[in-house]
């Protein structure tokens, strides 16, 4: 099944990068700019996930 895909409006500077990560990000690989911003949304995510898990355990911990 195809993704689809939807447009985004990103300055250039952000676009300028988005274009240099589609050609370093993985080496030998050419990601497409979408590619290049769903996998830094996705990585975003999981930092967000395992930040809000250490505090979470932090906290339980704090309050035993």
């Amino acid at each position: 099944q195809m993704k689809k895909f939807k447009s985004i409006t990103v300055n250039e500077t952000t676009f300028d990068e988005v274009d240099r990560l589609s050609k370093t990000l993985l080496p030998k690989v050419k990601l497409s700019k979408a590619q290049v911003v769903e996998n830094l949304v996705k990585g975003s995510h999981d930092v967000i996930k395992t930040k809000n898990k250490i505090y979470h355990d932090t906290r339980q911990s704090e309050d035993n």
